[in-house]
């Protein structure tokens, strides 16, 4: 398992070393715009896990881990790999600069933003992801991914799924990529291709499915839904919202206030819901009803 802990004091250089338990510890130091990259080498089995780390500044390599070709790269071994052991672990809690950090492998992390403008790039593994303050660009990588902005009064993050079917939450903006996405409190929402499901902030969100057959729930305010491709399900929630379902069997809810629902091509059910609604079927055997 690879983990990195917060420096304990300002005056303390980035350590990596290999502690109790074969965990792979990282500490940046405070008051710095780190930049780290994390590299893993071998992991057949009857080989040692090996992973290289460089930053923007020197790095004190600890127990498990040896200076590579300068005093900004260290080189870290773990103990042999067995058949069928999985990947070790990443993890790391960047300090309170404008940090970036970027994996290179299979293996999973935690990965913590921190103060500052940070910029995370996960791996190929699952990967678990938090901001914290700052307006952060946080990208899942490839595997199944779980971000989150990591901080409530913070909403300025942009969020990247990327590959595989990945958990968002918070940020001002949300980009699922490709897999069977959840993207839940998204203010500006892109689920991309696969089966998402996105909920807005309760503001006057604008939540976009992309192809596949996608659910988008509005909540509160004046929100702009658009299922695009695939059989799509949009409920508007309280406000007064505008719903497209796109190509394919849609179902479109407008519930409270006065909505607008267009149903676009293809065989859609569209509920108005109370108040005065605009209902457009579009090409297809459309089920219309005000409700």
């Amino acid at each position: 398992m690879l983990l990195t802990a917060q420096a304990a004091t300002a005056d303390t250089q980035p350590t990596a070393y290999v502690g109790e338990g074969n965990v792979l510890y990282y500490t940046p130091e405070s008051g710095q715009d780190n930049k780290v990259e994390v590299t893993e080498a071998n992991g057949v089995a009857g080989a040692p896990w090996q992973y290289t780390i460089t930053d923007a500044f020197p790095i004190t390599p600890g127990t498990g881990c040896a200076q590579g070709g300068n005093e900004n790269t260290v080189v870290c071994t773990l103990p042999e790999t067995t058949a069928g052991d999985e990947h070790p672990e990443f993890s790391s809690e960047l300090g309170d600069g404008d940090d970036t950090i970027t994996l290179d492998g299979t293996f999973d992390a935690y990965l913590w933003g921190g103060k500052g403008n940070d910029t995370i790039q996960g791996g190929a593994g699952n990967d678990l992801i938090y901001g914290n303050s700052g307006s952060d660009s946080l990208h899942g990588g490839a595997g199944d991914d779980s971000i989150h902005e990591g901080w409530a009064a913070d909403s300025t993050d942009t969020l990247y799924g990327d590959a595989g079917d990945d958990y968002l939450f918070g940020g001002h903006t949300q980009y699922g990529g490709t897999g069977d996405d959840t993207q839940v409190n998204a203010h500006l929402a892109f689920g991309n291709s696969g089966n998402d499901t996105i909920t807005g902030i309760g503001a006057a969100d604008t939540l976009s499915g992309g192809p596949g057959d996608d659910t988008l729930n509005g909540i509160g305010g004046n929100d702009t839904l658009l299922g695009y491709a695939g059989d799509d399900h949009l409920y508007g929630g309280s406000g007064a919202d505008t719903l497209y379902g796109g190509t394919g069997a849609d179902t479109l809810y407008g519930n409270v206030s006065a909505d607008t629902l267009w149903g676009n091509s293809g065989d859609d059910i569209l509920r108005g819901g109370a108040d005065v609604d605009r209902l457009y079927g579009g090409p297809g055997r459309n089920d219309v009803r005000q409700d």
